[in-house]
Parts: structure tokens; sequence; C-alpha cells
């Protein structure tokens, strides 16, 4: 078995490229925190979400919960996350005889951060999504096709608003 060796300009070129990233103070969001108040937990342990009701509000609330336990917590702190949840559906496609064919589905999600017991807001936002989906004269068909986009909406927002939260919490 032959071990390939590397030009001495890439081993150079790699070894600096490394040095300068780790002197910049550049760390992955899913690096593990550097200080010592890290206590191994992670977001999913400190931060409470509320607000969501229905089957919606519950595929977005599985979804968050399951991407908020991939980082590692930034503190002990305990967070309370609020969203409120929007859906709009609007007809996109209409055939020749005037049915529709094809409906376009849009979900919003306001959030805001804040710490618990606390009143003041650390982070406020809003995420958006939408969807197309083909919409059949069968009743099931459609029921089918609707569900399925918002469970494609779901899983995108919980994204966005982990993206953001994590950013926000790792900062801190």
């Amino acid at each position: 078995m032959k071990i390939a060796r590397l030009p001495p300009s890439r081993l150079i070129c790699f070894l600096v490229i490394s040095f300068l990233l780790s002197s910049c103070g550049f760390r992955p969001l899913y690096a593990p925190a550097l200080s010592t108040n890290n206590t191994g937990l992670s977001l999913y342990n400190i931060v409470a979400i509320q607000g969501l009701k229905n089957r919606l509000g519950q595929a977005v609330y599985t979804e968050l919960s399951n991407q908020l336990l991939l980082v590692p917590a930034p503190s002990d702190k305990h967070y309370i996350l609020s969203l409120i949840l929007k859906e709009t559906e609007s007809d996109l496609v209409l055939d020749r005889g005037g049915v529709i064919i094809r409906k376009t589905y849009k979900i919003t999600a306001a959030y805001q951060l804040q710490l618990q017991g606390s009143d003041p807001i650390l982070l406020k936002g809003v995420a958006q999504s939408d969807t197309h989906f083909n919409y059949v004269l069968s009743g099931y068909a459609a029921y089918v096709a609707k569900e399925e986009a918002q469970l494609r909406l779901a899983k995108e927002l919980a994204s966005q608003i982990h993206q953001r939260v994590s950013i926000f919490l790792t900062s801190r």
C-alpha cells in the first residue's frame, strides 16, 4: 500500500491557513464551548419552547427540539422561546377550465427569546417560508399534499429559528 505525499507547497499553504483561522477567533457553531461554565447540556435543556398549539405547531416544536439537542449550551441560564405561527394558503395555477391545480402555502413564525423570569426580550424576529403543492380534486390526495407541505415548512422554519437562536446564544 502506497501512502500519498503532499507537495511541500500544499503542505505549507495548509499550515498557513490553519494558523490564520486559529488566530482570528474562528469557532464553528457546533464546536464545544471553551469556557469553564459549560455544563455539557444542549440548548434543548435550557430553552423552553412555548406558544405552539395545533398540529403545525407540534411539527415545528418537534423539529426545533431535535435541532436544539445538537447544540451545546453556552451557560446554565434558562430561556423561554415564544412562537406565534401564521399560515396562509393561496391559489397559484388554474387549468383551462378554471379549476385550481396548484397552491402556494406560506408559514410565518414570529419568535422572541427571553430569560426565564425576566421581562426584557433578548432576541426577536420573524422566520418565513413558503412552498407549492399540487391540488387535486380527490379530497384525500389534496389533504396529504397539504400535510406534506406543512411538514416541509415546519422543518425549514425550525432550521431558521434554530440557527438564529444558536448564533445569538453562543455569541453571548
